[in-house]
């Protein structure tokens, strides 16, 4: 939930709803304020995760362990593309756009499994994070540039990435 700048309602998916029967751009401004709150939260997140990972996994699992350390570091950034992810679910509710999300999630998984089948045994574990992380960055964001109806979508979620301003 997000604070707008129009009012002091919280912006969340009934907000978003309301605004898009009212005007088109109140609708984008909040979905892109939605969309920026998600990555903020995924970046309160992987942040520090990533630099306690070699600490934390040790910690909890054990110095047999430690080896996964850099794994968490580097998988917990998928977390950012699947809160991005969540928040354009919200979209096809508006657009009717259920089958290019379907086809998004299926091509993200062929990605992965293709990616995994050459990383994984070059670079073990390390190459299956990857191969993740590139799926889930398909499946949230690289796709929405292959269906023409979800460009703005792209874009506004390239906006969230870089510059996840709510205020």
């Amino acid at each position: 939930m997000v604070l707008s700048s129009d009012s002091h309602l919280l912006v969340g998916f009934p907000s978003i709803v309301e605004a898009r029967g009212q005007s088109e751009a109140l609708f984008y401004e909040r979905l892109q304020k939605y969309y920026n709150l998600m990555a903020l939260s995924a970046y309160a997140v992987a942040i520090p995760v990533t630099l306690a990972a070699p600490w934390l996994v040790g910690a909890l699992f054990g110095k047999a362990y430690t080896r996964g350390g850099p794994m968490l570091a580097v998988l917990i950034w998928a977390n950012v593309f699947i809160s991005l992810e969540m928040a354009r679910k919200l979209l096809p509710h508006g657009h009717e756009l259920d089958e290019d999300i379907f086809s998004d999630c299926i091509i993200g998984l062929y990605i992965e499994y293709c990616v995994k089948l050459h990383t994984y045994t070059r670079y073990g574990g390390m190459g299956a994070v990857i191969a993740s992380i590139i799926s889930y960055w398909f499946a949230a964001h690289g796709s929405c540039f292959f269906f023409k109806p979800l460009f703005r979508t792209g874009f506004m979620l390239t906006k969230a990435l870089v510059y996840p301003k709510i205020w």
